[in-house]
């Protein structure tokens, strides 16, 4: 059910663990599709957002918003960079996921 949600998700962390590597030079120089955009990020979180209330109901939902304040928290205490925090954000949501996934996939 998330498996293509899945996939951006890691797609997201690989392309902004490679910018962290690279200058802002070397960043402005990437083609926008090697770059993650907020665009993109916020939409894949709407997209996440609105599958776990209508295939899940609020309490998955609970779980997902609760992992949104752990960021925040991060970010409010200034535990690592922003970067590293879009990262992990992301990190924990496909966790989350991954588990979902688990749940409605049969094993074979």
């Amino acid at each position: 059910m998330f498996k293509e949600w899945i996939a951006q998700g890691a797609s997201m962390v690989e392309r902004l663990r490679l910018e962290g590597l690279l200058s802002s030079a070397e960043i402005e120089r990437l083609p926008a599709a090697k770059r993650v955009s907020r665009v993109e990020m916020h939409t894949w979180k709407q997209h996440i957002e609105t599958r776990l209330i209508a295939n899940f109901g609020p309490d998955t939902k609970l779980r997902y918003d609760d992992l949104t304040l752990i960021t925040s928290d991060e970010i409010r205490r200034g535990v690592e960079t922003a970067a590293d925090q879009v990262i992990n954000d992301i990190e924990r949501i496909l966790e989350l996921l991954r588990e979902l996934d688990r749940r409605i996939t049969p094993i074979t």
